[in-house]
């Protein structure tokens, strides 16, 4: 299994958790918005070894369709704990997927116990890249202070014009 893979098994069921939580909130706004879900965004699975043909590194884990029309992709992150400190972080391929792509939108949206958080995938370029150390394993991030991000609701006004 691939290091990454080993790292992050015991956040899969709760990265699932997130994506599923939301599909379920873009789709509740009522405005006859349809959610698909990404390659493997709603499995559990972790074992697979690389990218099956026809698939790439950073692609988002939700479609969003409106009348059958794709308007925008989201990418979801975070944690289910209350989030700590002031800045939020996203993996650069998810900005160079979205950057490759850039019709429609990709947004990242980040989803913790007590608050969440949107910010357009080549909106959060701008900021630094951080290494992080995570379980012993050094990470990059785009660091993302939250004052640089737009609430769900804002992100739901754009949607459903």
């Amino acid at each position: 299994m691939a290091e990454w893979r080993r790292l992050y098994k015991g956040e899969w069921k709760h990265g699932v958790e997130r994506v599923k939580h939301v599909k379920e909130r873009i789709e509740s706004w009522g405005c006859g918005l349809v959610v698909e879900f990404g390659f493997m965004a709603d499995s559990t699975q972790y074992v697979l070894a690389g990218m099956p043909k026809g698939h790439e590194k950073g692609e988002p884990d939700l479609y969003v369709l409106h009348k059958k029309k794709h308007i925008a992709n989201i990418e979801v992150t975070g944690s289910w704990k209350e989030i700590r400190g002031y800045s939020l972080f996203l993996r650069p391929d998810k900005i160079e997927w979205a950057k490759k792509h850039p019709i429609p939108k990709t947004w990242a949206w980040f989803v913790y116990n007590d608050k969440e958080f949107v910010i357009a995938c080549i909106d959060a370029e701008q900021y630094p890249i951080v290494e992080k150390n995570f379980r012993g394993r050094i990470e990059r991030y785009h660091e993302i202070p939250q004052a640089g991000t737009i609430s769900p609701e804002m992100l739901r006004e754009f949607l459903c014009r």
